[in-house]
C-alpha cells in the first residue's frame, strides 16, 4: 500500500493527467494501470468561435 500511496503522490506533484486503474485481490493490490491523456497546447486553431461561426454562414 504504501507503493501505491508514493505513485499516487509522484503522479500529483507531476500534475499528471489521466487515469489510474487500481485492481485488488483479496484485500491486497495486485495490480495498478495508469492511462495517460495528453494535452495539446493551445497554439492549435479553435474554430468553435463566435467569429468562425459568423464567417462560415
Amino acid at each position: 500500500m504504501s507503493q501505491l500511496l508514493a505513485l499516487l503522490r509522484e503522479l500529483e506533484a507531476a500534475r499528471f493527467y489521466g487515469a489510474v486503474e487500481i485492481k485488488f485481490e483479496a484485500g491486497c493490490v495486485v495490480l495498478i494501470r495508469k492511462s495517460e491523456t495528453i494535452k495539446t497546447t493551445n497554439d492549435c486553431r479553435d474554430s468553435r468561435g463566435a467569429k468562425d461561426v459568423a464567417n462560415n454562414y
